[in-house]
């Protein structure tokens, strides 16, 4: 990753000490509340994969109802009690059993995994997905939500931003103060992209740089990779199988169907913004099809996006990963994730997920794992890069091989 990109990518680790610390409160709140039950009964083993409690002395059916989140009644009539006595021991059912889903792809699979299992496999799970939530805030804020505040232009048009930043952008957390920046959002699922660069200058330095919904930055055009000379350059998608054009340079293949693009161009000094201007003016964005002067695609589906919420970060985490995912196939290079995946739809998460039914000692297992991959975010964040000269330079993110 070139450290120019800092400023930008990946906002997921430039952001986790800020936010750390809320988004703990926020886990350990939802963790509480699953569990809120009097400390001086119902503290006996229970088992999420059964929804099975073991009751210990002095427990009764209204404390262990109430830490299950249940009503007395409904205990009783679950366990075919006739009184409210109970005794050491006895092991009582708290939930139901989960009713037979209608299609095979949406069984809730939480309840099968094993409470060990759970933690893990949700620790795993957010250490994965907590760059791509939080890129997706981002772009949400930029490309979808246009009352943000922060909105910058529709999917698959380039927006240049021909001003330096002020700590009114509050999109990303370090923006450049000398690289006005260009962007935009593109839909790579009917066709691939064409970005066309003029000839720069070689004494100002300028760069695109292309990140994909995992936050992997999986190419570069500019001064560093491919010059300051004009030409033109394609970014396909996962699913796209045509021919590249003789006209294009080079080809980039985003594993998402979906693609971030962030352009910097260099400012000298306020006097310059002008030739910044006409740099930024001669940047063009355009679908394949335009560029070949071909027939048109059908167009992609229409995406209900996810309007961006903090419980993102909490309770509703598998939801947006797996929102998330439907436009990350586990093909070509991404093809490794396969086995991940398949981990992953044990606790819900996935395309194809209809939202998990947990129990609350499930989403106390969930939110205990989430409290220990955020503490491992959070000192990983505090390790990355190395002092230089008084300088501390880094590099957070890169490639899939990074």
């Amino acid at each position: 990753m070139k450290p120019e990109s800092l400023d930008f990518a990946p906002p997921a680790v430039l952001r986790i000490l800020a936010g750390l610390a809320v988004l703990v409160g926020l886990v350990v709140t939802s963790t509480q509340a699953a569990d809120s039950g009097p400390q001086r009964h119902a503290e006996g083993a229970y088992d999420v994969a059964s929804a099975s409690y073991v009751v210990v002395r002095g427990d009764d059916l209204d404390a262990i109802a109430e830490r299950f989140g249940v009503d007395v009644a409904e205990l009783k009539t679950l366990n075919n009690l006739q009184t409210d006595r109970i005794g050491a021991g006895q092991t009582l059912v708290f939930s139901p059993p989960t009713p037979a889903p209608v299609k095979p792809e949406t069984v809730n699979t939480t309840q099968s995994a094993p409470a060990d299992e759970l933690k893990s496999i949700t620790e795993e799970a957010y250490l994965y997905g907590f760059p791509m939530i939080v890129g997706y805030d981002v772009i949400h804020q930029y490309f979808i939500d246009h009352d943000s505040g922060q909105f910058k232009a529709p999917i698959n048009t380039l927006h240049n931003e021909a001003r330096v930043y002020t700590p009114k952008d509050t999109g990303i957390s370090t923006p450049n103060s000398d690289t006005p920046y260009s962007m935009a959002f593109l839909d790579l699922r009917a066709e691939p992209w064409v970005l066309c660069m003029p000839n720069i200058d070689k004494g100002r330095y300028y760069e695109v740089q292309l990140i994909d919904l995992y936050s992997n930055n999986y190419g570069y055009i500019g001064s560093r990779t491919t010059g300051n000379g004009d030409g033109c350059y394609m970014v396909a998608g996962p699913d796209w199988h045509g021919q590249t054009p003789d006209t294009i340079k080079k080809a980039f293949r985003s594993e998402t169907q979906f693609s971030l693009v962030v352009y910097r161009t260099q400012l000298f000094d306020a006097a310059d913004m002008d030739n910044v201007k006409k740099v930024q003016a001669a940047y063009i964005v355009q679908p394949l099809s335009a560029f070949t002067g071909g027939p048109t695609p059908p167009p992609a589906p229409k995406v209900n996006w996810l309007p961006f919420k903090p419980e993102a970060f909490t309770t509703e985490f598998a939801e947006y990963l797996g929102f998330l995912l439907q436009f990350a196939p586990a093909t070509g290079t991404a093809a490794v994730e396969k086995p991940m995946r398949e981990r992953f739809a044990k606790i819900g998460v996935g395309p194809e997920s209809s939202g998990a039914l947990m129990t609350p000692p499930m989403k106390e297992a969930m939110g205990e794992a989430m409290k220990a991959a955020l503490a491992k975010i959070g000192q990983t964040a505090e390790n990355v890069g190395k002092d230089v000269n008084g300088w501390h330079i880094g590099a957070a993110a890169g490639d899939r091989a990074f």
